[in-house]
């Protein structure tokens, strides 16, 4: 009884985290980005040669010739997605790990984790959200597979080191430091 109750307890409260950052999404179109050295960042590309830290800058230039665009909504649109698939995958850990509620909500909450963004409007367009999605799916896969080592070392091979490299090389560069890890 009591897991059925800590089941639905963290359903709501996913849910409340989800409706948490669907109000945030109005308030993203409307905040003021110029002295944001986060979304200034994200314009980094390939104009001028290879630039580490460049492929969503030059997937931008791309849609922004081709399709006019917009800066705010083309990387509200995948920051947006990124950071809810960021908290898809913490609820599926929590509800895996089987931790107690008052644990639950203490990681769900915290502002060192996927709530950053919503306590300092800047801290939405930092790319850090790429590597927590690489960290929190890596955690996953493993939970998932903790029984089958051949199985998680497939993932390991074909999607998770692939995964670290590319965003390595084309969006952030300091996940390298985790494949040790």
């Amino acid at each position: 009884m009591i897991n059925f109750i800590n089941k639905n307890f963290l359903i709501i409260l996913f849910f409340f985290v989800l409706f948490i950052y669907a109000a945030t999404l109005e308030k993203l179109f409307l905040y003021n980005y110029k002295d944001s050295y986060a979304f200034s960042e994200l314009f980094l590309n390939y104009q001028g040669g290879f630039v580490r830290r460049g492929f969503l800058g030059e997937v931008f230039m791309i849609f922004h010739k081709n399709f006019n665009t917009s800066p705010i909504i083309f990387f509200s649109s995948i920051l947006f997605v990124i950071h809810i698939l960021n908290s898809f995958l913490l609820y599926r850990l929590i509800i895996k790990a089987n931790l107690p509620i008052e644990i639950a909500v203490i990681i769900f909450f915290s502002p060192a984790l996927i709530l950053f963004p919503i306590y300092d409007f800047n801290m939405f367009f930092v790319k850090d959200a790429f590597v927590k999605f690489l960290i929190l799916m890596h955690a996953f896969v493993i939970i998932q597979n903790r029984n089958n080592l051949e199985k998680y070392i497939f993932y390991l091979k074909f999607i998770i080191l692939p995964l670290i490299f590319f965003t390595t090389l084309f969006i952030h560069e300091y996940e390298l430091l985790f494949i040790p890890i």
